[in-house]
């Protein structure tokens, strides 16, 4: 069994160039916790989480309620020019060269990737471009499950 048997292919993905209130929008409405960013070509480019949209936010919240001491150094600034976080570009703030699985990837590598690098989803590509992506879920259901339920629904 490889990626491609048990990946997700609608995937929803946002560009570098979108801003942060897509991101935060398309969290509520779809319970995504990760969403592939892509290029032009549909070339993954980077991810952003839930992860990344706490870190940018949560400065600007705790300065507002004026506690900023709990906070280590290193998150008391954003440093970004826009007034309203909500406009900040997604390239700003997602992680970049994110771990990528190819179709052909066997399903025991893809769960290996994704327990090492500690990350919910893994996108999938076919010669360069988005194909898919490989949750959790999708782990759960295809190795998970059948081993430990015999494969009966139960």
């Amino acid at each position: 069994m490889v990626a491609e048997d048990i990946m997700s292919t609608d995937v929803i993905t946002v560009r570098p160039q979108d801003q942060l209130e897509k991101v935060a929008d398309l969290m509520m409405e779809y319970g995504h916790a990760t969403f592939p960013v892509v290029d032009e070509n549909n070339s993954v480019v980077g991810v952003i989480g839930r992860t990344h949209m706490i870190r940018t936010a949560l400065p600007v919240v705790a300065e507002q309620i004026g506690q900023l001491g709990f906070l280590p150094d290193s998150y008391r600034f954003h440093g970004f020019e826009e007034d309203y976080i909500g406009l900040v570009p997604v390239e700003k703030v997602m992680s970049v060269d994110p771990v990528q699985v190819s179709t052909d990837t066997p399903v025991a590598e893809v769960a290996r990737r994704m327990l090492e690098y500690d990350i919910g989803s893994v996108p999938v590509v076919d010669e360069g471009k988005l194909v898919g992506i490989v949750s959790r879920s999708d782990l759960v259901e295809a190795i998970v499950h059948p081993y430990m339920c015999g494969g009966d629904e139960q």
